[in-house]
C-alpha cells in the first residue's frame, strides 16, 4: 500500500516534470499534513498533501500569516523573494528596495511579540562584537510581522582552517550563557528533548508508514539511560547548526531565536557538532571527519567543556537525540536518503558511549 509521502512524491514529481531530488524539503504538521518544496527550472513551488489528495499551494493565499496576503502589494514596491515559508506557522522574506534589503518575518497573529522578546534577550546576551545577531528594524504587531536589517556574508566555512572561527563561537556562547535567563522563557530539559523527537516520530510514522530502520531499538535503548541533569539551565538557541550563521570578514552573524530557552549549557553544541557530521555525510566543501573533530574540539575548549561537570555524558546524550532527531527530518527527504545510515551509526555511537 503506497504511504502519503510516496503517494505526494509522486504527484508532485508528475506536475513539475522532474524526479524526486527536485524536492527540497518535506515537513509534516501536527495534523499530519506534509508540505512539500520542489526546486523548478521556473522557481520554488509548493504543495500540500493531506486526506483530499495533493495540490498546489501558494504562499500569498495562507490566511493564517497576515505577512503572506502582502506578497503581491510588496512584488509591487520592490523585488521580494520567499526565502521559508512553513503554512500556517512562518514566512520569511527578502525584499530589495530603493537599494536597501531587507528580511521580513511573518507569523501568526499575538505569535510575533514572543518572537521579538526573545530576539531582544539574545541581543543583549549576544554582545561581544563578533558574534552578532540581526538588527531588528521593526515590529508591526498588527500584521504579526518583525522586519530585520539582511545580514550579508557567506555560509559558515566548516574546513580544518576554521578552528579558530568555532573556538571563538564557543567562547561567544559561553560568555552569552553566563547572562541569567530570564525565568519567562520555557525550560528544555532532557525530558522535553525526549517529548520533541517522540512528538516528530509519531507524525513522521503517520506520513510515512515507519520510521527509519532501527530507530526504535535506538530510542528504546535511550529510554533504558538516565538523562543526565544539567548543573544549571542558560540561554540556548536550541535549534543551532551551520545553516544557522552568516559568516563576514570580521563577525558572525547568528539568526532565529524563535526556539530560545534555558537549557544545558551543552545541548547547542552536541546539536551543531551532529551537523557537522551530517555536512560531512552530505559532502559539503570543507566537511569531513578530520574538520570535523577540529573544529569540535576547538568549540568545546570555548565553550569551557573540559572544565563542565559530567562533560562527555551531557555532550553524548543531546548528541544522541539530535541524530535521532535527524534520522526522523531526513526520512523525509528523497534527496538525501543517502545520509540515513551514515546517521543510524553515529545515534549507535553515541547510545554505546552513554551505556558505559
Amino acid at each position: 500500500m503506497i504511504n502519503p509521502l510516496e503517494h505526494a512524491l509522486a504527484a508532485v514529481t508528475g506536475r513539475c516534470g522532474g524526479d524526486a531530488g527536485q524536492v527540497e524539503r518535506v515537513d509534516v504538521d501536527r495534523q499530519g499534513r506534509l508540505h512539500l518544496q520542489a526546486r523548478t527550472p521556473a522557481g520554488v513551488r509548493w504543495f500540500t498533501q493531506d486526506e483530499q489528495g495533493c495540490r498546489e499551494v501558494l504562499p500569498e493565499r495562507d490566511g493564517a500569516l497576515p505577512l503572506a496576503g502582502e506578497l503581491p502589494a510588496l512584488g509591487r514596491t520592490g523585488h521580494v523573494e520567499v526565502l521559508a515559508w512553513r503554512p500556517g506557522r512562518r514566512i520569511v522574506l527578502r525584499l530589495d528596495r530603493g537599494g536597501s534589503r531587507l528580511v521580513l518575518k511573518g507569523y501568526r497573529a499575538r505569535r510575533s511579540s514572543e518572537v521579538a522578546a526573545r530576539h531582544a534577550v539574545a541581543r543583549a546576551a549576544l554582545d561581544d562584537g563578533w558574534l552578532t545577531v540581526p538588527e531588528l528594524l521593526d515590529h508591526d504587531e498588527a500584521r504579526a510581522c518583525l522586519t530585520f536589517k539582511f545580514s550579508a556574508g557567506q555560509a559558515l566555512p566548516l574546513g580544518t582552517m576554521s578552528q579558530e572561527r568555532f573556538f571563538r563561537l564557543g567562547a561567544a556562547l559561553h560568555a552569552a550563557q553566563q547572562h541569567p535567563p530570564p525565568a519567562n522563557l520555557p525550560a528544555h530539559g532532557p525530558q522535553e528533548e525526549l517529548a520533541v523527537i517522540d512528538q516528530l516520530g509519531e507524525r513522521v510514522d503517520r506520513a510515512t508508514g515507519g520510521r527509519p530502520a532501527h530507530w526504535g531499538e535506538l530510542r528504546a535503548r535511550l529510554e533504558e539511560i538516565e538523562a543526565p541533569a544539567p548543573p544549571a539551565l542558560v540561554l540556548a538557541h536550541r535549534d543551532l547548526h551551520d545553516g544557522q550563521f552568516v559568516a563576514a570578514q570580521d563577525r558572525l552573524v547568528l539568526l532565529d531565536f524563535d526556539l530560545l530557552a534555558r537549557a544545558d549549557s551543552l545541548l547547542d553544541a552536541a546539536n551543531l557538532l551532529a551537523h557537522l557530521k551530517l555536512r560531512a555525510l552530505q559532502g559539503v566543501e570543507g566537511a569531513g571527519d578530520e574538520a570535523m573533530l577540529t573544529c569540535g574540539r576547538a568549540l568545546l575548549e570555548g565553550l569551557d567543556g573540559p572544565n563542565q561537570p559530567d562533560v562527555a555524558r551531557r555532550l553524548r546524550f543531546y548528541q544522541a537525540t539530535t541524530f535521532l532527531r535527524l534520522l526522523l527530518v531526513y526520512r523525509l527527504r528523497p534527496r538525501w536518503s543517502g545520509v540515513l545510515p551514515g546517521l543510524l551509526v553515529m545515534a549507535e555511537r553515541c547510545l554505546d558511549d552513554l551505556r558505559r
